[in-house]
């Protein structure tokens, strides 16, 4: 199994103890948070749920302190995104998973 981000290969007992609902995402990456888990069921428009999530989810990576806004998607597995910081104003990119429920 390999970090959905990096595509490091994870050791025997990393895969153990990952949970059933966890995103195989290596530390490194989870630490750089350039990732988020959407949750979607289809009942409103897509790119709206996104903006709200993100959003609420995320810091920019840059000043820790302002909640990013999403700015650019590109469709595909994942999702490519470009958020804004509402506070320093720097762009950065993520990548958005989605599940369906």
């Amino acid at each position: 199994m390999k970090c959905m981000v990096c595509e490091t290969s994870f050791s025997p007992s990393d895969i153990l103890v990952m949970e059933d609902d966890e995103l195989p995402i290596c530390e490194k990456c989870e630490w750089k948070e350039h990732y988020i888990l959407v949750e979607y069921d289809g009942k409103e428009d897509l790119l709206d749920h996104l903006k709200i999530k993100v959003h609420k989810k995320r810091r920019c990576s840059y000043c820790d302190r302002g909640l990013v806004e999403l700015h650019s998607i590109k469709f595909g597995n994942p999702i490519a995104a470009v958020v804004c910081c509402d506070d320093c104003k720097k762009e950065d990119k993520m990548n958005i998973y989605l599940r369906m429920t």
